[in-house]
């Protein structure tokens, strides 16, 4: 049998070639990641997962972000690269315009990247950074919706 010490290690493997990977994975409708809010650089792109197993439904996509309120100004524009479970690739700008919605001291910025889409099954890639230096921005992510 497999004893506690075997199924720690097994545990810690697999934890760490997840982080290895460099992208986080979820059968979910949304994936976001942090970045920092003192300075977000066009190198310092995230890389987001989503899996997907539904080839039914018809989907819209956003691309979103939340940004401390006040901290920056005007529309957030990042660059999107989207990378297919069968490798198919799509990149664009994308404008987050500013909406004033705000939550407390954070508003919450959403800018749509497709609708009515059947996706493919497996893990879609998401490559998100901004196109200049920006501040203020804590997370950006992905939300899919049916």
């Amino acid at each position: 049998g497999v004893d506690r010490m075997d199924a720690k290690r097994l545990v810690l493997t697999v934890v760490a070639a997840v982080a290895m990977m460099g992208c986080r994975v979820t059968p979910h409708g949304a994936v976001v990641a942090d970045v920092s809010p003192k300075g977000w650089e066009p190198s310092e792109a995230v890389e987001l997962c989503y899996d997907n197993a539904d080839t039914l439904s018809v989907r819209t996509v956003s691309i979103v972000a939340r940004r401390e309120f006040g901290k920056a100004e005007g529309p957030l524009e990042l660059h999107v690269r989207v990378c297919a479970p069968d490798s198919a690739m799509v990149e664009a700008d994308v404008v987050l315009p500013q909406r004033g919605d705000r939550g407390g001291s954070f508003e919450e910025l959403r800018a749509l990247w497709v609708e009515r889409a059947r996706l493919q099954v497996g893990t879609y890639k998401f490559t998100i950074a901004p196109q200049k230096s920006t501040t203020g921005v804590w997370n950006v992510g992905i939300e899919i919706e049916n």
